[in-house]
């Protein structure tokens, strides 16, 4: 497999699972800061839109980052990072995976913004609306989802990482939060290295 991504978008979310599943893959560095290196062949074939990240699997080409971890969580199940097809955590696993693109995202452009709320018509419902649903949701379908959802709301979040990200997403594995080196391509057999200023807002 190969993963396109840059540092400080939402490509680190990818990153995460890729490391999660501990299976070999290659990690392609684009800057989707620069037109010419978002303009790489391959790469625009895996991602039409010129965004970050985006899997390459055989004839698979993912682009979208909750996408990509769903897909990658189905691809390896016996990695266990989500629960399978037919339990009843599965919806709710789903539901929270797909959270961060559809309405943490949307509802911290309407307040950096300056929108005015409109619950009705905003799809994502609207900023304070979208912070009491997780405040209030304590539920282990949450708190204690699997890893594929975690990567992705835990990146996102406004309220920081969700309990427990740290322990069941490994960012306290010696390696992950050391300074950077660089982020050229690495081989399956290297730790990876993710600052936390990797884990912003850019990409897709």
């Amino acid at each position: 497999m190969k993963l396109y991504w840059c540092e400080r978008t939402r490509a680190v979310r990818a990153v995460w699972m890729m490391e999660e599943l501990g299976v070999p893959y290659e990690r392609v560095r684009i800057d989707i800061r620069d037109e010419q290196s978002r303009a790489h062949p391959a790469f625009r074939a895996a991602s039409p839109m010129g965004k970050v990240p985006a899997l390459e699997d055989g004839a698979v080409r993912i682009w979208d980052s909750g996408a990509i971890c769903a897909y990658l969580a189905d691809q390896y199940p016996a990695a266990k990072l989500a629960p399978p097809i037919g339990s009843p955590d599965r919806g709710a696993y789903l539901m929270w995976l797909m959270y961060t693109n559809s309405v943490i995202e949307p509802a911290m452009g309407e307040k950096a913004g300056g929108l005015k709320p409109n619950s009705v018509t905003y799809g994502w419902g609207g900023w304070d609306q979208m912070l009491t649903v997780m405040r209030t949701d304590d539920s282990p379908a949450r708190c204690h989802s699997p890893a594929a959802a975690h990567a992705v709301l835990s990146t996102q979040s406004p309220m920081g990482p969700i309990s427990p990200v740290s322990s069941a997403m490994g960012m306290n594995r010696p390696g992950l939060t050391e300074p950077c080196t660089g982020c050229s391509h690495r081989s399956s057999a290297s730790t990876p290295t993710i600052r936390p200023d990797d884990m912003s807002t850019c990409g897709w």
